[in-house]
């Protein structure tokens, strides 16, 4: 298992189990995404690109949410797209 799977699959598993705010959670995954110099594989890289993009859809604000309900996703959304998404990510 390489590192960087490890690393993002326990910050992952931070937020889902409560010990990481989602807003904390934002900005850290986002911050270590856009911050990776490390060589990932494909597959590793196009799932953690996939999440990317789950965390920049989560908002707060309800007139995003109710303007674009197919792109927004509120905290529970993305929860539940992560813990779909972190299965995948144990297989790779």
């Amino acid at each position: 298992m390489s590192d960087a799977k490890t690393e993002y699959e326990a910050l992952i598993h931070q937020f889902l189990c409560g010990n990481l705010p989602v807003n904390e959670f934002q900005i850290e995954y986002m911050s270590k995404f856009k911050g990776e110099k490390r060589i990932l594989s494909v597959n590793l890289y196009e799932l953690l690109e996939e999440i990317f993009g789950c965390v920049d859809s989560f908002t707060t604000d309800f007139e995003l949410l109710s303007e674009k309900p197919n792109f927004y996703m509120t905290e529970s959304q993305l929860r539940e797209r992560l813990q779909t998404t972190v299965r995948r990510l144990r297989l790779i």
